[in-house]
């Protein structure tokens, strides 16, 4: 029996809604060691290592390549295999062009869609950041993109705007990943962060965007800061 279907009998679900659980969860796996810096850029990996490391099937695998190939962290090479891209300042410049204009629409539309759940979610992880931060827990502020990037998306409730800003925040979040402990200033990010989730949790859409605009100004003056690092 496949794993797919051994997945399918014992959660009672067709099989092609178990491959598709699979695939998400290699996805999420395979994209957060890459951001991590766990597979470091540059670094070449194939599907059998890659199903062996995560104990799932080539075909979850495959498409969980896929999709971060579009994302931009993953490179299909002809007869070399599969590489994570490397790190580049100017594209990550041109990343955070685009996905500033995406975040603002983020921003209008959950400032004035999110459940009343949401914005106390989002209220709750503004003052989490901001005592990671506090902390000197850099670890814990960088596992938390994941949730303060994608909260306010959830709450937008646009499954284009969605699928848009995802090709970006992974980049994003590999570029802070790699350069933080040298050049981030952990309680500033912190702040701007958590000043945004709190806009948008008000409902107020101005102040939302006004926000956002901040904390894009503050990724970008972080990226080039790390300049001299390239020099």
């Amino acid at each position: 029996m496949t794993e797919q279907a051994v997945v399918a009998e014992a959660w009672n679900v067709p099989d092609a809604e178990a491959e598709e659980s699979l695939a998400k969860k290699a996805y999420e796996r395979l994209e957060r060691m890459i951001v991590m810096l766990d597979i470091p850029p540059g670094g070449t990996l194939s599907e059998v290592s890659l199903s062996r490391r995560l104990g799932i099937g080539r075909t979850p695998i495959r498409e969980a390549i896929k999709k971060l190939e579009r994302e931009g962290l993953l490179s299909i090479l002809p007869r070399r295999g599969i590489m994570v891209t490397e790190i580049n300042l100017a594209q990550h410049l041109k990343v955070l062009e685009v996905r500033g204009q995406l975040e603002l629409l983020v921003a209008r539309a959950a400032a004035k869609r999110a459940t009343a759940t949401q914005r106390l979610e989002m209220r709750e992880l503004a003052d989490r950041i901001q005592e990671a931060a506090a902390a000197g827990d850099g670890r814990w502020f960088m596992s938390g993109t994941w949730e303060f990037h994608g909260l306010p998306v959830v709450a937008a409730n646009n499954d284009c705007i969605a699928s848009a800003i995802q090709l970006f925040h992974g980049q994003s979040r590999r570029f802070w990943f790699a350069h933080y402990e040298r050049y981030a200033d952990l309680p500033e990010a912190a702040r701007v962060h958590a000043e945004r989730l709190r806009r948008i949790a008000e409902g107020d859409t101005a102040a939302a965007e006004t926000a956002t605009t901040t904390v894009m100004a503050y990724l970008e003056k972080f990226a080039l800061s790390t300049v001299k690092l390239d020099r």
